[in-house]
């Protein structure tokens, strides 16, 4: 059932899974959308010159250059748009879709009137399962189509009405068939997304505190630093003090026990927006995103510093603390290596003023004038 619910994409299941798997749902439709819209402009182009070396109607040209010009207009979007906008694949993909669908239509219905349909079916069987998004949308428009192939087909095939009753059959068989394939092809491809996934988010996660690991800490961080932004943010970087001592009087497996439990404190401290890491043995950094003054990582230390008192109370049996550094930058207008060189230099200023307290790395108005100062023991 959990199953269903996230291929379906409804229930709180399915737009837990669809919202986890977005970022990767959306590069997925976009490489299709790449994919797709030139083979779709090649073949008008393809059916476009063999119905003029053939000789048919002057009708049928006009529509396929109005189907080589719409698919080389979804070319172009799909190669341009959506290298900066991915969430518009799927509307991308809709409205291909539509057009295509119309493309089947008028060449299954209008353009043989005493004939039984034969590219539409195609369209009904093939687009449903080229998006991968919630099941019902694509197969609704599905519908909607062959609802429509049906009407024309009765009305522009009156006059044969065993052509009608065989669009009418051929039309509820495929709408059946796309169903079945819909659902095998978009669960496979949802596994193979869950799949990546979580292979992904292991390389990114540091195991033993369920925080991110270094490289990612990183990243993230530089990723915030190099956009634009309207408020300020703060580095703090921490140690556990004499952690050494633990492994050794307790033994890895308490100290460990130590890690990850500070892991869950710092995790229920910090929030969702900001980034929180493990970049060594003992030592975690977090990136206070979008605050409007230090105030903000100054209370945060100060609970960070509580909470971890009372893990090593719980864990270690012994009253030991942390230590952290506090780097602030008003407007975020500067880089990783630089605001962590900062919060470093104030966490050892922490040290040599005795350990289990916080010290913030003030700014000044000359490279001289600026110095860590504790503020919080």
């Amino acid at each position: 059932m959990r199953k269903f619910l996230s291929t379906i994409g409804y229930g709180r299941v399915g737009r837990e899974f669809y919202r986890l798997n977005r970022a990767q749902i959306d590069e997925v439709n976009c490489a299709m959308m790449r994919y797709v819209c030139p083979i779709a402009t090649i073949l008008a182009a393809f059916f476009l010159i063999l119905s003029s070396l053939t000789g048919r109607l002057t009708e049928l040209h006009l529509l396929y250059w109005l189907a080589l010009a719409a698919f080389a207009l979804f070319t172009v979007l799909s190669c341009t748009v959506l290298k900066s906008h991915p969430r518009l694949a799927a509307p991308l993909y809709y409205l291909l879709a539509v057009c295509s669908y119309a493309l089947g239509i008028y060449l299954s219905g209008w353009m043989c009137p005493g004939e039984a349909g034969s590219i539409f079916f195609t369209f009904l069987i093939v687009l449903p399962i080229l998006i991968v998004d919630r099941i019902l949308l694509p197969l609704l428009l599905n519908t909607a189509a062959g609802i429509v192939f049906c009407l024309i087909s009765a009305t522009v095939k009156a006059a044969a009405p065993a052509v009608v009753e065989e669009d009418l059959i051929n039309t509820l068989f495929t709408l059946l068939m796309s169903i079945f394939f819909t659902y095998f092809v978009l669960s496979t491809r949802l596994q193979n997304l869950q799949a990546v996934r979580l292979m992904k988010r292991e390389a990114e996660m540091d195991q033993l505190t369920g925080l991110i690991n270094k490289s990612t800490t990183e990243l993230l961080c530089g990723m915030y630093l190099r956009e634009p932004h309207t408020a300020g943010c703060a580095l703090l970087v921490m140690d556990v003090d004499y952690f050494k001592s633990i492994n050794d009087r307790l033994g890895h497996q308490r100290g460990d026990a130590v890690l990850h439990a500070i892991g869950g404190a710092l995790r229920g401290v910090f929030r969702e927006t900001d980034v929180v890491g493990r970049i060594g043995g003992d030592e975690f950094a977090v990136l206070l995103r979008d605050i409007p003054n230090v105030t903000l990582a100054e209370h945060k230390a100060q609970e960070v510093l509580a909470a971890v008192r009372q893990i090593f109370a719980e864990e270690s049996a012994s009253p030991l603390s942390c230590s952290i550094g506090i780097a602030y930058s008003p407007d975020g207008r500067t880089d990783y290596a630089r605001l962590f060189s900062r919060a470093d230099t104030a966490l050892y200023q922490s040290k040599r003023q005795g350990r289990g307290c916080a010290t913030l790395y003030r700014e000044g108005t000359s490279e001289s004038e600026e110095k860590p100062s504790v503020l919080v023991a």
